[in-house]
């Protein structure tokens, strides 16, 4: 719901309000900030989305992106944009704390999940572009 087209790139670039940024976006940079990532790419902010030879020059770098990354973040959690994805622990996930010198924090886990019910039922995140595109 939260995006970036022609009539909104001024406003972007000028900044966003946290208030008016959508609960999952809100968690990633949470996670981004508390892990110290100073960048984070959101494709739907990222790629000017009614600008169709733009969308398709930079879509046709997200396996770049997405291999070069340090890290991504899968809202398995969140179905779109206005669901958060931090607070949704389910029973597959485990916690495991993370300490670095000073730095302390948690990083969950959940087990993949193979077979028939990956393909007959899948979660948010299989049903995404980007991600079928970075699994092959």
């Amino acid at each position: 719901t939260y995006k970036t087209e022609t009539h909104s790139l001024g406003a972007r670039l000028k900044g966003f309000a946290w208030e008016d940024i959508p609960p999952t976006f809100q968690d990633a940079i949470s996670t981004c900030r508390s892990l110290n990532f100073r960048f984070l790419w959101i494709d739907s902010l990222c790629i000017i989305q009614d600008d169709i030879d733009g969308w398709a020059e930079e879509s046709s770098r997200m396996s770049g992106i997405y291999s070069n990354a340090a890290l991504t973040i899968a809202a398995a959690a969140a179905k779109d944009d206005i669901e958060k994805f931090l607070n949704s622990r389910s029973s597959e996930c485990k916690s495991f704390p993370v300490i670095t010198g000073n730095f302390r924090t948690e990083i969950m886990t959940r087990r993949v999940l193979h077979g028939p019910r990956e393909t007959t039922k899948p979660g948010p995140p299989i049903r995404r572009g980007w991600v079928l595109q970075e699994r092959f």
